[in-house]
C-alpha cells in the first residue's frame, strides 16, 4: 500500500503549505524580506496559489514600503521616511514587529524633520513594543530640543540600564545635564520679554500677559499640557524674582 506521502500532488500541496507557514512566521516576526523569498518559492510552484499570491500582494507591497522608508534615512530625505513608515502602518495593522520598524524610523525621522513631540510619540509607541537603548536615546533627543531636560535625562538613564555602556546615552546624559545647569540661570527679563531696565509695573503687566497665555488649564493635549506648566512655572519664577528688591539683586550677582 502506497504511503500518503507517495502521491506527487500531495507532496506538491505539502511544499505549498510549507512556504506559506515559513514566510508567514518570518513576516510576524518582522522579517519581510525572509517573508518574501519564502512567498516566491510557494509561487514558483503555483503563481495563482489561493493563500500565497495574495499574502504576497500584501508583503510586496510593505517591503517596498520599508525600503523606501530605510533609503530615504539614508538620504536624509526625512519628510518622505515619515510618508513611508506611515504607509506601513496604514497597510499593516496588527502585526507588531512590522509596525515597530515603522515606528523606528518616524521616531528619528519626525526628530530630525523638526516634529518633536510627533517624534516622542512615535517613538514611545515603538518602545512599547520592543524596549531599546538607541529609542530611548532618539526620544532623550527630542525632549532636549525642547528643552524638556528631565525628561531627556530620565531616557537617558532608562537606556543607560539597558546597557550600561551605550555611548550614545553616556554622551547624550552628559549635554543634557550640561544644558540643564546652564538653563537654571535662566534671563527672567527675557522669559517676561522685557529689556533689562524695565520697571516693576511693566514686569507686572507682562506677567499678567503671559500667565493668561500660558495657564495650563488653556491645553488639552497632554503634551502642550506639560509644555504650558513649564512656561507658566519659569513665568511666576520671573515674577516672583524680579518685583523683590532682594532677589532681584542676588540674581544679577548669580547671573554674571
Amino acid at each position: 500500500m502506497p504511503s500518503p506521502t507517495s502521491d506527487p500532488y500531495e507532496a506538491h500541496l505539502g511544499q505549498h503549505g510549507g512556504f506559506f507557514k515559513l514566510s508567514e512566521l518570518h513576516y510576524q516576526l518582522g522579517e519581510t524580506d525572509e517573508s518574501l523569498n519564502e512567498i516566491r518559492e510557494c509561487l514558483k510552484l503555483d503563481p495563482e496559489h489561493k493563500d500565497c499570491y495574495p499574502f504576497y500582494k500584501k508583503i510586496k507591497k510593505v517591503a517596498k514600503l520599508l525600503v523606501n522608508a530605510k533609503d530615504a534615512v539614508e538620504g536624509q530625505d526625512w519628510a518622505e521616511c515619515i510618508n513611508a513608515a506611515q504607509k506601513v502602518l496604514k497597510n499593516e495593522p496588527s502585526i507588531q514587529n512590522v509596525r515597530f520598524i515603522a515606528y523606528d524610523r518616524q521616531c528619528k525621522c519626525l526628530s530630525e524633520n523638526g516634529e518633536p513631540k510627533e517624534a516622542q510619540k512615535a517613538c514611545t509607541l515603538a518602545i512599547r513594543i520592543r524596549e531599546e537603548p538607541r529609542l530611548y536615546c532618539d526620544r532623550a533627543e527630542s525632549f532636549l530640543s525642547e528643552d524638556l531636560y528631565e525628561e531627556a535625562i530620565a531616557d537617558y538613564r532608562k537606556a543607560l540600564d539597558l546597557e550600561e555602556n551605550f555611548q550614545r546615552a553616556k554622551e547624550g546624559m552628559s549635554v543634557a545635564l550640561k544644558r540643564q545647569k546652564q538653563a537654571s540661570k535662566r534671563d527672567y527679563y527675557k522669559i517676561l520679554g522685557l529689556k533689562r531696565n524695565a520697571s516693576k509695573r511693566e514686569v507686572a503687566k507682562a506677567y499678567r500677559k503671559l500667565a493668561l497665555k500660558w495657564h495650563p488649564d488653556n491645553f488639552q493635549d497632554e503634551d502642550d499640557k506639560k509644555k504650558a506648566e513649564k512656561k507658566f512655572m519659569d513665568i511666576a519664577s520671573a515674577k516672583e524674582v524680579l518685583t523683590d528688591d532682594g532677589k532681584t539683586n542676588y540674581y544679577y550677582s548669580s547671573f554674571i
